[in-house]
């Protein structure tokens, strides 16, 4: 791992700058949709050095049995995904929001597909592309300096796409949607992780989800109509032949050797 990376203390901009870095982040939670972009690249900026230093190359949640590391959790999430994508050599692949690639590596490197990060922070991108290079998986492994609102390449370019929690920054998730369908060949499968919550639940998760809001996430917590968190609410039609479902308990061992016990909602 390269030393210039792995610091608790961003290295993604000069210190004397931390001021003006921290007030730019500030300002732009202000605007909300107007601003953020802005706010999304200056948090990462702000926090990927702290969090890399303490979590690891792999920015996400994951469930974890007794006594499971939280290495062999992530990994163990990861993977669970791209078996039920179906990830194989050959298929060109597009992970939204990649951070700073751990999903991405391990996920290429366990099924063989080649993955484009997409990622609208330089730093993270630069980070990124250093950590493929370092694991010699440059042949598999690529990252796109862009945003998932807007993205960078042509109509139907890959024959999977997915996001591991990356969806929380979207202004409009309507949008984000059907720009990956644009980018999505047909036939082609989209699945990821976010973070939601019951209304049900809602006065039990209040104090955790304000306090994770505003201290160690860009974005709030918000409750969505199930229309707009469904890729079938972005105003384009996703054949039956071309969704895929996962329903709990039906896989218990993957085709890879992959301890599949987790429950997805």
């Amino acid at each position: 791992m390269a030393d210039r990376f792995h610091h608790p203390i961003s290295r993604a901009f000069r210190p004397e700058d931390t001021a003006e870095t921290l007030a730019t982040y500030r300002h732009s939670q202000q605007h909300g949709k107007d601003a953020y972009a802005a706010m999304v690249g200056t948090f990462y900026d702000l926090i990927t050095d702290f969090y890399e230093y303490g979590w690891g190359q792999s920015f996400h949640f994951a469930p974890a049995k007794i006594g499971e590391s939280l290495a062999d959790a992530l990994l163990c999430h990861q993977l669970f995904l791209g078996e039920a994508i179906g990830l194989r050599p050959g298929m060109k692949v597009l992970d939204v929001g990649c951070g700073i690639g751990g999903p991405q590596r391990a996920l290429a490197t366990k099924f063989g597909a080649s993955i484009v990060g997409l990622n609208i922070n330089e730093y993270q991108v630069q980070k990124c592309s250093t950590y493929n290079s370092e694991a010699n998986l440059e042949h598999l492994c690529s990252v796109l300096h862009g945003d998932f609102m807007d993205i960078p390449v042509e109509d139907r370019s890959f024959d999977a796409a997915y996001h591991i929690e990356a969806l929380a920054h979207a202004p409009d998730k309507t949008a984000a949607y059907a720009e990956i369908l644009r980018v999505l060949r047909p036939g082609a499968v989209f699945a990821g992780y976010d973070w939601c919550t019951r209304l049900s639940t809602m006065a039990q998760v209040r104090s955790i989800g304000t306090s994770c809001s505003e201290s160690s996430t860009a974005t709030r917590f918000r409750k969505l109509p199930h229309s707009r968190m469904s890729p079938t609410g972005c105003g384009r039609p996703v054949s039956n032949s071309s969704r895929r479902a996962i329903a709990p308990r039906t896989l218990t061992r993957g085709h890879h050797g992959i301890d599949l016990w987790r429950e997805p909602v």
